[in-house]
């Protein structure tokens, strides 16, 4: 199964306002469920784990039920740098069931 790891654990200082920005709105939706929308319609992609910043899993959780998402297997806690967070989201991919893991960010 292939599998995309959405890096998401930025806390989007250069934007300002204090708040991340993959939960910030556009249209009324926040920009991470705009994104997982996508890989829900790609055929190519069977599982979707998201890392994000520590203390934020159960707010994506949430979401991602609210709006009916089905492709996300796993909300991980982020590091301290970009780096960090890809390597803690594949700690959690099976090798066994991966097949290709596309890191989008």
């Amino acid at each position: 199964m292939n599998i995309a790891i959405i890096a998401a654990a930025g806390q989007g200082t250069r934007m300002g306002g204090g708040r991340a920005k993959q939960f910030r709105e556009i249209s009324g939706t926040p920009i991470i469920i705009h994104t997982l929308r996508r890989f829900e319609q790609c055929t190519t992609i069977g599982e979707v784990l998201v890392v994000v910043p520590a203390g934020e899993q159960a707010e994506l959780l949430a979401a991602a039920a609210k709006y009916g998402l089905r492709k996300l297997a796993r909300v991980v806690a982020g590091g301290a740098t970009r780096t960090e967070s890809i390597r803690r989201g594949l700690q959690t991919v099976r090798a066994a069931t991966a097949g290709v893991i596309a890191v989008h960010d």
